[in-house]
């Protein structure tokens, strides 16, 4: 046979296009709900954080906004939130949530040393260990579906 009558070899791709069923990918409504809950939480947390004195209310917005920053994979932006937090000095609720979240986050940027050390400065005092105890507890009780629970 001549090799212009020969059929050519298909090329394969390493890694074949995969059907994504429109079920599994989320809908509009989904993520425009997901933007309109981060706008309003953002909203609530600047008005918390300019306030000059800590406002125990303020602090679960925060937490919630770091832990949606987190369930989006928005590392850094959950990172300036925490520092925020944490420039609020102890005693405050803020600074010891802070700390926490930017143990959290130098975890996931492969920090192990810098997040073990503000762990375990954290929980340094009595206090300090008393007030991050009862912020996780009550967090993770009102919100038992949240990854971290």
């Amino acid at each position: 046979m001549a090799w212009w009558l020969r059929r050519p070899t298909p090329i394969v791709a390493a890694n074949p296009p995969v059907a994504v069923s429109p079920s599994s990918l989320p809908s509009v409504a989904e993520s425009n709900a997901q933007q309109e809950r981060e706008d309003s939480l953002k909203k609530s947390v600047e008005q918390y954080l300019k306030e000059s004195s800590p406002n125990p209310n303020g602090v679960e917005p925060c937490i919630d906004l770091g832990v949606l920053y987190l369930e989006q994979n928005k590392v850094s932006e959950a990172e300036s939130l925490f520092k925020r937090m944490d420039e609020r000095r102890p005693p405050s609720s803020y600074h010891y949530v802070g700390r926490l979240g930017l143990a959290v986050t130098d975890a996931l940027t492969n920090n192990s040393r810098a997040s073990h050390t503000k762990i375990h400065g954290n929980c340094s005092t009595p206090r300090a260990r008393i007030t991050v105890c009862r912020w996780l507890n009550d967090y993770l009780t009102k919100n038992p579906s949240s990854p971290s629970g």
